[in-house]
């Protein structure tokens, strides 16, 4: 075996050695979850005292932005608006695919014009820009209150339809 070898592999062993502890140190505290510990305790006065002290982290961190709480219509508007990017590795919302995963939108077209290659770049009210990737033609009539649907496609990938016209592949912008 080369030298070159047995030092990269020494080195890389000593890395990890050297950042296991470092890795095993970090915790991040819950203040969420001491305001659960705080239901084991038997005493009166000491389980009030535990609440107070546990509400009182909890309200801290809420003020500093450690902790975000929102309520489940929130949850979903953030879905919504997220709809179409792929942020799985910083959505807070999809930790795991659910079966009552965001499947599909549908909004009304607020401008659609025809970009390179004649394909379609499609803006609809909510925000949301959609871009043509297929070599399909569609014919859209932009008219007013015009109605498209965009929809979760297979392996990651988005088809829309506007106004009851052939589907396309999209990706949003």
């Amino acid at each position: 075996m080369p030298l070159r070898w047995t030092f990269r592999g020494g080195v890389a062993a000593l890395a990890c050695t050297l950042a296991t502890p470092c890795i095993a140190q970090v915790s991040i505290p819950d203040p969420a979850a001491k305001l659960l510990e705080c239901r084991n305790i038997q005493s009166e006065s000491e389980r009030l005292a535990c609440f107070d002290s546990a509400a009182a982290a909890f309200i801290a961190a809420r003020e500093d932005g450690a902790i975000v709480v929102l309520d489940r219509e929130e949850v979903e508007q953030a879905r919504r608006q997220t709809f179409g990017f792929n942020i799985n590795v910083l959505n807070p919302f999809d930790r795991q695919e659910r079966p009552g995963a965001l499947q599909s939108i549908t909004s009304t077209v607020s401008s659609a014009r025809q970009v390179a290659g004649g394909k379609w770049l499609v803006a609809l009210e909510d925000g949301s820009t959609w871009l043509q990737i297929d070599t399909e033609t569609v014919y859209i009539r932009p008219t007013p209150n015009l109605e498209a649907q965009v929809r979760r496609a297979a392996l990651g990938s988005y088809m829309m339809s506007v106004g009851g016209a052939r589907s396309m592949r999209v990706k949003r912008q």
